[in-house]
């Protein structure tokens, strides 16, 4: 008897598709490979505007442009070093990034420091 098959809609199968690329962004499993730098991400949330903001790029731009306290964290773990209202959106919050990250000094730099460094600068904490 065979297993049965569990279909997969194509809601589903978009969210495995915005998990695969962000897992691949991250260099997860590859402890050598760092996070995007600028530029690449960057180019996915150019490509996710493209898009109407929807999709596997979307999923990875919000990922990385506004790390949330889900997100796996370095060694120093703990409260986020940023402090966003509640009343702003999480898609403000991805265009304020990105606005900043357009006028980055290094386009090779890590995207996970330069964001920190925004999100600090934007959203002090009290």
């Amino acid at each position: 008897m065979r297993p049965a098959r569990i279909p997969i809609r194509p809601s589903r199968l978009g969210l495995v598709h915005a998990l695969l690329l962000v897992l691949g962004l991250a260099g997860l499993g590859h402890a050598t490979e760092p996070g995007p730098t600028v530029a690449q991400l960057l180019s996915v949330c150019d490509r996710a505007l493209a898009a109407g903001s929807a999709g596997p790029d979307a999923a990875a731009c919000e990922w990385f442009a506004a790390p949330c306290a889900c997100k796996p964290r370095g060694r120093d773990g703990g409260a986020l070093p940023w402090c966003v209202p509640d009343s702003e959106s999480i898609d403000a919050v991805v265009r304020q990034v990105v606005t900043a990250l357009r006028l980055a000094p290094s386009a090779d730099a890590p995207a996970d420091a330069a964001v920190r460094d925004i999100l600090e600068r934007l959203y002090p904490c009290p």
